[in-house]
C-alpha cells in the first residue's frame, strides 16, 4: 500500500513490462498537456505484455498484478485520484489482513493435514478477493465516470439559463446570446466527442474475450509461479466483464443527457432564429410600407410638376407686376 514519486525511463518500462515502443507511445507521454488537443490520442484500456495500458480521460497509466505507474502527477485530478487510490488499496490491505489472521490462529491448532486443507481454503479465498490490477482499472473508471458527471453537472445550469435569455428575452437579449452560445455549444461538442470515445473504448474491450482474459495479471501470475502454462479459462473474464459493463452504462447514461443538452441548445437557436426573421420580415414590411408610400407621393408630386409646367397662369402672362411705385395699383386693375 505504498505509494511514491519515481523517474523511470522508457527503457526500464519496456523490460519490466515486456511491451513493445509502439505500446508505449500510444500513452502519448512525451506529448505536453497544452498540447493535448492537437496531438489527441484515442483512449485505450488494453493488455500489452504483463501489463495493462490505459489511456482514458485525464489518466495515463500502465498497470502490473502488484504496482501501477501514473503519468502526469502533477496535474490535480490525476493526484487527487492517486490519493484516494492510495488510501482505498491501504484499507483493503488492512481488510486482507484481518481476513487471514483467523486462519492463521486455525492453522497453529490444527495437525498438519488439516494446516494443508487452511492452507488451500486461504489461497481460494485469496484468489477469490478482488485482484490489484482490477482495483486500479475499477478505480480509474469510478474517477472517470465522476469527473464527467461533474463536468455534466456544471453545463446544465449555464445553458438552462442562456436558453431562458434566449427565449423569453428581448431581441437585444437574444442577439447577445447567440454570441455565448457559440462557445458554450462547441464546448458541449467537445465533451459529446470525449464520451463517445470513452463508450466505445469499452466496448471494443467487452467485444474481445481474449482483452478481457488478458486483464486478469494476477491469476497469469499464480499459474506461471506454479508452473501452470495453460491458458485462462473463458469463464475467468465474468468478472472483468461485469465490472466493465456497469461502468459502460454510466457512461452510456451521461452520454445521453450530453445528446439531450445539445438537442435543447439546437431547438434553442431554431427558435432564435425563427424571433430573428420574423423580426427582419417585420423590419423589410415596414420598409416595403414606406417605400410605397414615398413612391405614391412621388407619383403625385411628378404629375403636379408636370400639369404646372404646360398651363398658363394668366396673372403672370398679363403682367401682373410692375416696377416702380404704382406696380401695386396696376396689379389691381389688371386682377
Amino acid at each position: 500500500g505504498s505509494m511514491k514519486y519515481v523517474e523511470v525511463s522508457k527503457v526500464e518500462i519496456l523490460s519490466n513490462c515486456r511491451m513493445h515502443m509502439r505500446d508505449l507511445l500510444q500513452l502519448g507521454l512525451d506529448v505536453p498537456h497544452h498540447h493535448r488537443h492537437i496531438s489527441r490520442l484515442p483512449p485505450q484500456l488494453l493488455p500489452r505484455g504483463d501489463c495493462i495500458m490505459g489511456l482514458i480521460g485525464p489518466f495515463k497509466v500502465i498497470i502490473l498484478h502488484d504496482h501501477a505507474l501514473f503519468f502526469s502527477y502533477e496535474r490535480g485530478t490525476v493526484k487527487s485520484a492517486i490519493d484516494r487510490l492510495h488510501k482505498l488499496i491501504e484499507n483493503r490491505s488492512k481488510l486482507k489482513i484481518l481476513e487471514e489472521l483467523p486462519h492463521l490462529v486455525q492453522n497453529r491448532l490444527k495437525t498438519s493435514k488439516m494446516a494443508k486443507n487452511a492452507t488451500t481454503d486461504s489461497n481460494r479465498q485469496e484468489s477469490q478477493l478482488t485482484p490489484f490490477e482490477l482495483v486500479v482499472v475499477e478505480h480509474i473508471l469510478v474517477e472517470l465516470c465522476a469527473a464527467y458527471q461533474r463536468r455534466m453537472v456544471l453545463f446544465q445550469p449555464v445553458v438552462s439559463r442562456l436558453l431562458l435569455g434566449l427565449t423569453h428575452g428581448s431581441e437585444n437579449d437574444a442577439m447577445e446570446g447567440l454570441h455565448r452560445l457559440v462557445p458554450i455549444k462547441t464546448g458541449i461538442g467537445n465533451f459529446q466527442m470525449v464520451i463517445d470515445e470513452a463508450v466505445e473504448c469499452l466496448e471494443h474491450l467487452l467485444d474481445n474475450d481474449e482483452d478481457l482474459l488478458g486483464l486478469l495479471l494476477s491469476e497469469k501470475k499464480l499459474r506461471l509461479d506454479r508452473g501452470d502454462n495453460t491458458p485462462l479459462e473463458g469463464s475467468l473474464h465474468n468478472q472483468v466483464e461485469v465490472l466493465v459493463e456497469a461502468y459502460h452504462r454510466r457512461l452510456v447514461l451521461i452520454k445521453h443527457q450530453i445528446r439531450f443538452l445539445m438537442q435543447r441548445v439546437g431547438s434553442t437557436q431554431e427558435i432564435t432564429s425563427i424571433r430573428m426573421d420574423v423580426s427582419r420580415n417585420r423590419i423589410i414590411r415596414t420598409s416595403l410600407h414606406l417605400t410605397i408610400a414615398s413612391v405614391s407621393l412621388a407619383v403625385m408630386t411628378t404629375m403636379a410638376g408636370f400639369l404646372g409646367m404646360n398651363l398658363e397662369i394668366p396673372f403672370f402672362i398679363d403682367g401682373g407686376f410692375t416696377s416702380g411705385g404704382g406696380g401695386g395699383g396696376g396689379g389691381e386693375e389688371g386682377v
